[in-house]
């Protein structure tokens, strides 16, 4: 397979959940609640098994005593067994992989539960919680009595018999669920700051690709209304700060018509095709010259066909809206300056990126351009404030705005617009808003 493009934001194995206390008793089916999410560091007594089995049904009868520790507690000497109802946060304890604990794994996982395989120890405390806010039910599940040698070992080749795609990275596999959405398995042992080794298992199902056309962010970075979606069974968005780049991939299509489709689309809001390569690379640009996209068949999760889209507006959309709070800001029309791209200044000098202003630079201006965009700031809503002029030939003119954030709070926005006589330079310098 190809690189997961939606993988984990974070190694589910450095989601630690609720675990009991060091002491606590080896009786099966004993919960406690807990607020406190961390991993079990407690003592407990090593075992030779190390065995891994699949799943039963999670409405049958326990399985019989050879394939649990001799310890089991006295609720698994019922011939019917009743799951409890466990909470969310509240550790639960059994001497076996018992029919509370798969009714947890089906309360996190639904219909996937049977996905989880089971790891034969001599006492577990699972727990369903969340590793943080806006985050994943998840399941763990901690074993107690593995041997170190083959645990590791043993799990993954269950998973891999249940078709888990692994991390190269990381010890977590993961399935797909649905165009949306993967089913992810972590595992681990644990040695450290621990006498006896334990066995940790990790699992949640994860939204990990996009169901619809980000439009709101297309549109942003584009700086163009209703750039058209290419259509697709789910997509992964990406913009890279780094280069002022917005990448998406539209994944599970039809590599036999999908590029040329989107060609169309492209077409009929204004992009002509640049260049095609060797490599079937193809870089159509818009009208204004500022906005050009590639486009190219690749894979994607799961080796499905893919269109890689790679739009690239020279124009700094992105971070003029970071800056000011607004979506849209006017460009600098004329017949004769051209654009000369942007960067960053640190006016202060300390590298407070606080501190840090925007610049955008036409160069071939005239008096008339400078003039004309002074004018379109202020149709945009913004207040003139002076005009100055240096010894060395430079105009200047502020332009402040207050600009919505929330319901609550305004932001003061100020832009200031320079003019250089001697080399008809034009010079559009953001500052970040601040709060009124």
């Amino acid at each position: 397979m190809k690189k997961h493009f939606a993988i984990l934001t974070a190694t589910l194995l450095a989601v630690s959940l609720s675990a009991c206390n060091g002491n606590s008793s080896s009786t099966g089916g004993n919960t406690s609640s807990t607020s406190d999410i961390t991993t079990s560091s407690s003592v407990i007594e090593s075992s030779s098994s190390d065995e891994v089995t699949s799943s039963s049904s999670i409405n049958s009868v326990s399985s019989s005593s050879s394939s649990i520790s001799s310890s089991s507690s006295s609720s698994s000497t019922s011939s019917v067994e009743t799951p409890k109802e466990v909470k969310i946060g509240e550790v639960y304890t059994s001497n076996y992989w018992d029919l509370t604990i798969k009714n947890m794994t089906k309360t996190v996982l639904g219909d996937l539960w049977e996905k989880v395989p089971e790891f034969t120890a001599t006492r577990y405390e699972a727990v369903m919680g969340y590793a943080e806010q806006n985050a994943p039910l998840t399941i763990q599940i901690t074993c107690y009595g593995a041997n170190a040698s083959s645990a590791v070992r043993l799990y993954k080749e269950r998973m891999e018999a249940l078709g888990y795609y692994f991390s190269a990275e990381n010890n977590y596999g993961y399935q797909m669920v649905d165009y949306y959405s993967d089913l992810f398995l972590a595992y681990s042992l644990v040695t450290e700051n621990t006498e006896v080794p334990y066995f940790v298992i990790q699992s949640n199902v994860q939204q990990t690709r996009e169901v619809a056309w980000n439009s709101v962010i297309v549109d942003l970075y584009t700086d163009i209304t209703g750039v058209p979606a290419c259509p697709a069974e789910s997509y992964s968005t990406n913009y890279d700060n780094s280069k002022d780049t917005l990448t998406v991939f539209a994944l599970f299509v039809d590599k036999n018509t999908v590029m040329s489709n989107y060609i169309n689309e492209l077409y009929k809001v204004g992009f002509t095709v640049k260049s095609t390569d060797q490599y079937g690379v193809t870089t159509l640009i818009d009208e204004s010259g500022y906005l050009t996209v590639q486009l190219y068949l690749t894979y994607g999760d799961y080796d499905c066909d893919a269109l890689y889209i790679n739009f690239v507006n020279i124009w700094p959309s992105v971070p003029i809206a970071s800056f000011t709070n607004l979506a849209q800001f006017p460009r600098l029309t004329s017949d004769t300056a051209l654009y000369d791209g942007y960067t960053y200044i640190d006016p202060v000098g300390n590298n407070n990126e606080k501190d840090f202003t925007l610049c955008i630079y036409y160069k071939s201006a005239s008096t008339t351009d400078y003039e004309n965009y002074v004018s379109s700031v202020i149709n945009l809503g913004f207040t003139k404030g002076e005009v100055e002029t240096t010894e060395t030939g430079i105009i200047s003119t502020y332009l402040t705005a207050h600009v919505p954030f929330s319901e609550t709070e305004v932001l003061n926005v100020t832009v200031r617009v320079l003019y250089q006589l001697s080399s008809n330079m034009i010079c559009i310098v953001f500052y970040q808003a601040n709060a009124m």
